[in-house]
C-alpha cells in the first residue's frame, strides 16, 4: 500500500555574476549508466513566448534550431537524452517545462526551477517502508505511471536573461549543446540537466527548521549525515538537531556508497571520503542541503551555482 502527496517547495539554482563552467557529469544516485530511460518535454508555454518565441536565431554550439524557441526546445531535449543515459527507468518520465521572468538584478538571479510534481511512499522490492521518493523513482521502481497523465517533473526558466538587460548585466543564455559555452555566457544545457536533477529526486524534503516532510523521511535525507556527531540526519530525535546539522558546513555529508566512490577522484569537497552537502551556516532557502558543497573541486553539476573552475 502506498500514498503520494505534493511537496510544497522545489530547489532553484542562482548565479553569482562569474564566468560560467559547469562539469558535465554528474554523481548520480539513481543508478549507472548501463542503464535507459525516456525523458520527454512537455511545453507548457503560450504562444509566442518561451519555447513558442518566434525571434530568428543563426546556428550555435550545435544547435541549429531556426528560432528562438527552437533552440530553447532542442536544448531541453538534449539534457533529457542526456539523463536517460544515466537512469533506469521503464516508466515514461514527462517534464512540463516553460520559460518565464524570475528574479534577476544585473549582480544576480535564479536562472531555474525544478522539482517533483509529487513524492510517493513505495512498496516495490528493495523500497524502504514509510519513506517518500519523487514520483519518477517511485515509478521507475514499481514499473508503472501512478502519476496517469501529469507530468513527473515541473520546470521554469528564466526569460529574462534573454530580454532584460538589467538581468544579469547583459549576460544572455549559451543555446549550444557541444559544453562549450563562451565567457560572460550560461550555458542552458547545463543548468536544464541540474535542474531535470531535481525532478528526478536529487533533493531532501525537510523544511529549514529541520522537520520531516508530513513527519516522513525522505530517500534523499536517508543518506545524509552529520560527520561531526556520526548521526544520520533521519535518526536524530528532534528538529532542533536536524537544523543545527543542516547548518554544520563541511560536515554535512552524503553516505551513499556509490556516489562516494565515484567521488575518489575530486581534489576538494571531501569530508573523510564522504561528498560534503552545502549547509552553509545561514540557511539559504531552495539551495541548502538539496546540492552538493560550493567545496567540491573539480565543479559538479549538482552545487547550487553556477560559477567559474576553482583554483586547486
Amino acid at each position: 500500500m502506498s500514498k503520494k502527496i505534493k511537496p510544497s517547495s522545489k530547489p532553484s539554482k542562482q548565479r553569482s555574476l562569474a564566468r560560467t563552467t559547469l562539469a558535465s557529469c554528474v554523481l548520480a544516485f539513481m543508478s549507472s549508466v548501463s542503464q535507459a530511460a525516456t525523458i520527454v518535454i512537455q511545453v507548457g508555454d503560450g504562444g509566442s513566448e518561451g519555447f513558442n518565441d518566434p525571434t530568428p536565431t543563426t546556428t550555435v554550439g550545435g544547435n541549429t534550431g531556426a528560432t528562438l524557441g527552437d533552440q530553447r526546445l532542442n536544448v531541453f531535449q538534449a539534457a533529457a537524452e542526456n539523463w536517460g543515459r544515466f537512469i533506469d527507468s521503464d516508466v515514461t518520465i514527462t517534464v512540463e517545462a516553460r520559460f518565464n521572468p524570475l528574479t534577476c538584478s544585473k549582480s544576480s538571479g535564479v536562472l531555474g526551477s525544478a522539482g517533483p510534481t509529487n513524492v510517493a511512499t513505495s512498496s516495490a522490492p528493495g523500497a524502504r517502508p514509510n519513506t517518500f521518493y519523487s514520483i519518477a523513482l517511485a515509478n521507475a521502481m514499481e514499473g508503472t505511471d501512478r502519476n496517469g497523465a501529469n507530468p513527473e517533473i515541473r520546470a521554469t526558466f528564466n526569460s529574462s536573461i534573454d530580454n532584460n538587460n538589467n538581468c544579469l548585466n547583459q549576460v544572455n543564455w549559451y543555446y549550444g549543446i557541444d559544453g562549450n559555452a563562451p565567457p560572460y555566457s550560461i550555458d542552458l544545457l547545463a543548468v536544464v540537466m541540474h535542474e531535470i536533477g531535481h525532478g528526478l529526486g536529487f533533493l531532501s524534503l525537510m523544511s529549514s527548521n529541520g522537520a520531516k516532510f508530513y513527519d516522513t523521511d525522505d530517500i534523499y535525507s536517508v543518506h545524509l549525515k552529520d560527520a561531526s556527531s556520526g548521526q544520520m540526519l533521519v535518526e536524530m530525535g528532534s528538529n532542533s538537531e536536524r537544523q543545527n546539522a543542516m547548518r554544520n558546513q563541511g560536515n554535512l555529508v552524503w553516505t551513499g556508497t556509490q556516489t562516494n566512490t565515484a567521488a575518489s577522484g575530486l581534489t576538494q569537497g571531501l569530508n573523510n571520503g564522504e561528498v560534503q552537502m552545502y549547509a552553509p551556516t545561514s540557511y539559504r532557502g531552495g539551495s541548502s542541503v538539496s546540492h552538493f558543497d560550493t567545496a567540491v573541486s573539480p565543479n559538479e553539476l549538482m552545487e547550487p551555482f553556477a560559477t567559474g573552475p576553482k583554483e586547486d
